[in-house]
Formats: C-alpha cells, structure tokens, sequence
C-alpha cells in the first residue's frame, strides 16, 4: 500500500488596472458669515439745561430702539462636500470619499 502526500501552495498574481471615477455628483458647500453690529439704546438720559448748562432736571425713560446698524465683516468657511440632487438627510454634511473603493461606492450607488 502507497501512501500520496500533498503540499499545497499558493501562488499570488497581481493584476495592475486603472479605473476611472466620474465625481460630478458632489458640491463643496460653504458658508458665508456675516458680522453685523447692532447698537441697541435701552435707556434714554434726559437732562433738561438752563442758559448756564446747569442742570436743571434729569430722569431715565427706559425704551428700546435700534440706533445703528453696520456690517463689520463677511468671512467665507468650507463646510464640506455633499451630494447633489439631496441623496444626503437635509442638512447633513458628509465627507469627501477619499479612496478608489469609496468613489467607487458612491459611484455604482446612485
């Protein structure tokens, strides 16, 4: 009686490919900020003068009334990148898919 041994072997070959990933289906999303300054008077001081600028009577009316309003400043931040067309929740801001593999995803997904 014979005996059979077997060894086994693996033997990797590797493949070289491109791949190409259309990426129109995403926006960069920004927001823009505006500093406005609001000068808000709550309490008017009313002096009443006589020809010498003495004094003469003074009280408070409390109010409340914009006097000015000015833009101080408009900045612009990269929020993201998201999907066009609202695949996402509203509101949601997801990240840029960074590998082949997630383009690809994103891609064969929609």
């Amino acid at each position: 009686m014979s005996h059979v041994v077997y060894e086994t072997e693996e033997v990797r070959v590797e493949q070289f490919v491109e791949r190409s990933v259309d990426y129109s289906g995403w926006v960069s999303k920004f927001r823009v900020i505006t500093t406005i300054l609001r000068t808000v008077v709550t309490k008017l001081n009313v002096r009443l003068l006589a020809p010498d600028r003495s004094t003469v009577s003074q009280y408070s009316i409390p109010t409340r009334y914009v006097e000015k309003e000015e833009v101080r400043g408009v900045s612009t931040v990269f929020v993201g990148i998201e999907p066009v067309g609202g695949a996402a929740p509203a509101g949601a801001t997801i990240e840029a898919p960074t590998t082949v593999e997630e383009k690809v995803a994103v891609r064969t997904a929609g």
